[in-house]
């Protein structure tokens, strides 16, 4: 019979995640409106017009300050913890991704690498006779014999 020395196991302990040292979670997005480019949050912590956010997810992440905050379709300058609000957001973003207040620090590396959410998630547009051009030639003809 063999003798097995048995280690003693420590309990677990709940470690912090990475963003809850530098930055303090604002929200969870709960509903996108696509078309306008709105999400709705019930809010974590006081929010206000010019604070500035930081929207990440899984393929998700930029920056942006807060140009307009609504609660049941008025507008306002700033929200307190509990209410429910829209924000009006510059880009992509998904159902289920979380909002941040950033640090200082998260900040200054997006300064550094010249990233912004307009320089990411937008591209030039198109004027109007380009956009034509554009539909014509990749538009399939169905009438051509």
């Amino acid at each position: 019979m063999v003798k097995r020395k048995t280690q003693k196991t420590k309990p677990k302990s709940k470690t912090k995640t990475k963003n809850s040292s530098k930055e303090k979670i604002v929200g969870k997005v709960e509903h996108t409106f696509d078309k306008i480019n709105v999400i709705t949050t019930t809010l974590k912590t006081p929010l206000k017009v010019g604070d500035v956010i930081r929207i990440k997810g899984a393929t998700t992440d930029f920056l942006q300050e807060v140009d307009s905050i609504q609660i049941n379709h008025k507008t306002v300058l700033k929200a307190k913890k509990g209410d429910g609000i829209g924000i009006k957001v510059s880009g992509k973003v998904r159902d289920n991704d979380m909002i941040f207040t950033p640090s200082k620090k998260v900040i200054e590396e997006f300064k550094r690498n010249n990233i912004s959410s307009k320089q990411i998630l937008t591209r030039p547009a198109l004027s109007e006779k380009e956009t034509i051009l554009e539909r014509e030639n990749k538009a399939p003809n169905f009438f051509s014999f």
